[in-house]
């Protein structure tokens, strides 16, 4: 769960070829690829002196017609993912800051998408088309409560398919690594990668709904809400009210270009001028329990309401009843800064061979168990590969 201005608790939360609407129409199948046309033969060089050309000779009655012209494919139809060696099929880096699907405005719908229907059960809705192109996001779904939203909610899933697709490449030797897990850690070494892939990976699926404080009433000062049960069938997430107007989630990857004067401004750093709406979604989608399935994180004989990750924003510090994770400031990077470095201080205390004279305490989460960990190491390592002049060590993980 991410919250908006007030603490964030957990309660658990993750286009281009297709993204289902509730009762929507879905894209069509790209075209088959063209069938090889008959070559003419070349034409006789004109004569000097002008001539009425002859009358082309009528073919024989029953003679098949020439053939017909081959299926053009639709323009920005999607490419077909490349598969990486041990990982999820990718799509190649977009070419520009521009995401947006072709002929869309930002954070407008197609308006032509706009068609009254009677659903199944006599009620009038509105069918959306779905302009996403991301064969990633092929199995999730947005639910109508979401239709006023729908570009934003579209954008902000695409960016977070992009930021896992791209921190799966992160290793125990980037700076973003050593900000949020333990490089020299086999298990933080080991999973991180494997829930980066399962959030990038094809096979991620699960639906996104909208729902109002009356209608949700946890949403209250809350982004999202995550279904975390791995029977949960399909994988739900709810995005509150305050997602759509909080500071924290009003930028996207193609908010700005990737220029000094955009993305790429000179360090020091302030994290909170880098996060987006993908960066909450990926938090979000970490807490899925299939997605700490399939990466391991946990077991299958565990038990159904086992989340994948945890929040560790607002829990005791284990060695000051005190103080809690992420205060002052009740931010989330913050927290999992903060749970790095007790895990840092607790291993070499360990490792040390002497009895401390205040021995610390095991931290209440490993690293790699805490969703921010990976929602901010994704964040910053995007921008470390996206602009020459963003510096992992000169960034300060507050608001």
């Amino acid at each position: 769960m991410r919250f908006s201005a007030t603490p964030f608790v957990h309660t658990a939360l993750a286009l281009m070829l297709m993204i289902s609407v509730t009762d929507a129409v879905p894209l069509g199948r790209a075209a088959p690829a063209p069938k090889p046309v008959p070559a003419l033969p070349k034409a006789a060089p004109a004569p000097k002196v002008p001539a009425v050309p002859p009358k082309a000779p009528v073919p024989p009655k029953g003679a098949p017609g020439p053939p017909k012209g081959a299926p053009i494919p639709p323009k920005g139809a999607p490419k077909v993912p490349t598969k990486q060696p041990n990982g999820p099929a990718r799509l190649p880096p977009p070419s520009g800051p521009s995401r947006q699907p072709p002929g869309a405005s930002p954070g407008k719908s197609d308006p032509s998408c706009d068609v009254p229907v009677k659903n199944s059960k006599g009620k009038t809705i509105h069918k959306r088309c779905d302009t996403s192109n991301d064969p990633l996001l092929a199995h999730i779904t947005i639910d109508s409560s979401c239709a006023a939203h729908e570009a934003k909610v579209k954008t902000a899933l695409t960016d977070a398919i992009t930021l896992a697709t791209t921190a799966h490449g992160m290793g125990p030797a980037d700076q973003a690594f050593k900000n949020y897990f333990l490089p020299t850690d086999p298990d933080d070494v080991g999973t991180v990668p494997k829930v980066f892939a399962a959030i990038a990976g094809s096979k991620m699926s699960m639906k996104v709904t909208c729902p109002t404080e009356a209608q949700e009433p946890s949403c209250k000062g809350t982004l999202a809400l995550t279904d975390t049960k791995r029977s949960a069938n399909p994988p739900t997430m709810r995005l509150c009210p305050v997602f759509f107007t909080d500071h924290e989630t009003q930028l996207d990857l193609n908010s700005k270009l990737f220029t000094p004067t955009g993305w790429c401004t000179a360090p020091p750093h302030t994290l909170g001028n880098f996060v987006t709406a993908g960066h909450t979604i990926l938090h979000e989608m970490t807490h899925f329990g299939y997605i700490g399935l399939q990466a391991g994180l946990i077991q299958p004989t565990d038990n159904d309401d086992t989340a994948g990750t945890l929040d560790i924003l607002g829990k005791n510090d284990e060695n000051d009843g005190r103080k809690k994770y992420g205060s002052p400031s009740r931010y989330a990077p913050a927290a999992a800064r903060t749970l790095q470095q007790h895990w840092v201080a607790f291993q070499a205390q360990q490792a040390s061979g002497t009895k401390p004279q205040k021995p610390l305490k095991t931290p209440p989460l490993a690293p790699m168990e805490n969703a921010e960990s990976y929602a901010a190491a994704a964040t910053e390592f995007y921008f470390a590969h996206k602009c020459p002049n963003f510096d992992p060590t000169q960034v300060t993980a507050a608001p």
